[in-house]
């Protein structure tokens, strides 16, 4: 899908800091420009590591809202690792859970949620 010269990096940021030096945006903002970068390249799957890893909470829910509306007007395949489960949560479609290198869980986003180990080590409940 062409696009025009610029309009990834504004899609992945607001309209007003289009612009700005990089080092001057907030730590969301920055992880926002190196989304556009990457969607400059048009790729078919897009890899993130922790994406909401030091944000603040107003700035994670405009990156879920972000990353979300991008896959889906895209059509890209998501592969990314965080520990905050509300994002896997509100972002993913399939989750595979990993414990101390191993797979505890394998499914939908509500499978995984019911899942007792899951409950237990990333959502804090009691055996």
């Amino acid at each position: 899908m062409p696009r025009g010269d610029g309009a990834a990096r504004r899609e992945a940021r607001g309209a007003e800091e289009v612009g700005e030096v990089a080092g001057f945006l907030s730590h969301g903002n920055q992880k926002q420009l190196e989304l556009g970068i990457t969607l400059a390249l048009e790729p078919e799957i897009l890899l993130l590591d922790e994406p909401t890893a030091g944000m603040s909470a107003q700035e994670t829910r405009e990156s879920i809202r972000l990353i979300e509306r991008i896959a889906r007007e895209r059509g890209l395949t998501l592969l990314f690792t965080e520990h905050d489960m509300e994002v896997v949560f509100a972002i993913a479609h399939r989750i595979t859970v990993l414990h101390q290198g191993e797979v505890i869980a394998d499914g939908t986003p509500e499978e995984v949620r019911r899942h007792p180990e899951v409950r237990r080590v990333y959502l804090g409940e009691r055996r």
